[in-house]
């Protein structure tokens, strides 16, 4: 007899029992991950111009076993019994071990092609980047009989900012991004995100340097964008095309005179479309 405490269930378990008792877990997990980056200076284009490429592609594989069983177990009630000895209750039945299995994998494919720019012309600064990327996800193992869980997930898009500043003392800042999902309805895939920001570095004005030598920096900002999303969720779980529906069936009716009885299962709509 093992001793433990915890609800009626048996859901907790005296340390001893857990550490030795109850079976073991063995688990195997590979991983590649694979990231190609090519970069090269344009200053024979113009002084400054440089391109950035990379090409990544990242596999995930996970298997387990588990072997569990668990003892008879027992809780001491609260008060012992008539004669003084301790009483107890039975909170968990011998299990004899079984097994249980599982397994998921993912990959990951992503491509990135970027143009940076930087240069100055005395107080005058400037820099810009204009990135197209795309990725595609999917995951390779334990997708059921649901075949949207078997298409990937991708993304494609187009970036950019423009950087301005004077002296280091004022800031202009514009960014975009026109970024595409699959995962939406044809017509609906790609939106536009814009972003800016307005600067201003006190610090850098000459009658704080006279004054206030110690203050090396202090900025106020103003900025606004918008940004997008594709991963929708519902009842903690990842939605794939919202823009779909699907029909069940539904409550079964009833269509006969008073006191007979003559049913008919009709259907409804199981999940809802998102326009």
């Amino acid at each position: 007899m093992d001793t433990a405490y915890g609800n009626d269930n048996g859901d907790r378990f005296n340390p001893w029992v857990q550490a030795t008792m109850t079976g073991y877990r063995e688990n195997w997990k590979n991983n590649i991950q694979t990231n190609v980056t090519l970069e090269q200076k344009l200053d024979f284009i113009t002084k400054g111009l440089r391109f950035v490429g990379r090409f990544g592609y990242d596999t995930e594989n996970n298997n387990w076993i588990n072997r569990r069983k668990w003892p008879e177990q027992w809780k001491a009630k609260r008060f012992r019994a008539t004669d003084g000895t301790l009483d107890y209750d039975r909170v968990a039945e011998e299990r004899k071990m079984f097994q249980e299995s599982g397994s998921d994998g993912l990959r990951n494919e992503f491509f990135e092609a970027e143009l940076h720019y930087s240069r100055g012309f005395k107080h005058h600064h400037l820099g810009g980047t204009l990135k197209y990327n795309q990725s595609s996800k999917i995951k390779t193992v334990g997708l059921g009989d649901d075949l949207k869980q078997g298409i990937a997930r991708r993304n494609q898009g187009l970036a950019g900012r423009i950087a301005y500043n004077w002296n280091y003392r004022y800031f202009v800042d514009f960014n975009f991004g026109y970024n595409g999902s699959e995962n939406f309805a044809k017509g609906h895939r790609f939106g536009f995100f814009p972003a800016y920001s307005l600067a201003w570095n006190i610090a850098e004005e000459s009658f704080i340097k006279k004054n206030w030598k110690w203050m090396g920096m202090f900025k106020v900002r103003f900025s606004y964008g918008k940004v997008g999303n594709d991963k929708i969720r519902h009842n903690n779980a990842d939605v794939r095309f919202p823009y779909l529906y699907a029909i069940g069936e539904g409550n079964s009716y009833d269509w006969a005179n008073y006191g007979s009885s003559y049913g008919f299962t009709g259907l409804t709509y199981t999940e809802l479309a998102s326009s």
